[in-house]
């Protein structure tokens, strides 16, 4: 069986530009059921420069809102740790969870829930 190549020879780069970030995130934001969602988890595998399968992975208890960091299991032997949750993420992570409670009639106290994300 012939051995693979290095991945040089199949491309000329290991990343996404912003622009094709962009796109990612809207077409995302144009099709299935969870769009906010769908496109939140592709803002966060860029910002924190995931891969797929350290986001299948991610547990809403990795999330520390009242910190604004986010724990990041790493594989393939890289340093797993916390990592700083940027504003904007953590309101698209709360659009969407609102998204979730609405879908299941549940409504917890908005406004106690986001008040670690305001600020000191």
């Amino acid at each position: 069986m012939p051995q693979r190549k290095n991945n040089s020879h199949y491309r000329s780069r290991e990343y996404l530009t912003i622009d094709e970030v962009r796109a990612l995130m809207a077409a995302a934001g144009e099709r299935g059921r969870h769009r906010e969602r769908d496109r939140t988890l592709l803002l966060l595998m860029f910002r924190h420069g995931l891969r797929p399968g350290e986001a299948a992975t991610l547990k809403w208890d990795a999330i520390m809102i009242d910190k604004r960091v986010i724990y990041i299991n790493r594989l393939k032997g890289s340093q797993s740790g916390n990592h700083p949750l940027q504003f904007v993420i953590a309101l698209r992570a709360i659009a969407a969870t609102i998204i979730v409670w609405h879908h299941f009639a549940i409504y917890p106290p908005l406004r106690e829930w986001a008040a670690p994300l305001m600020g000191d």
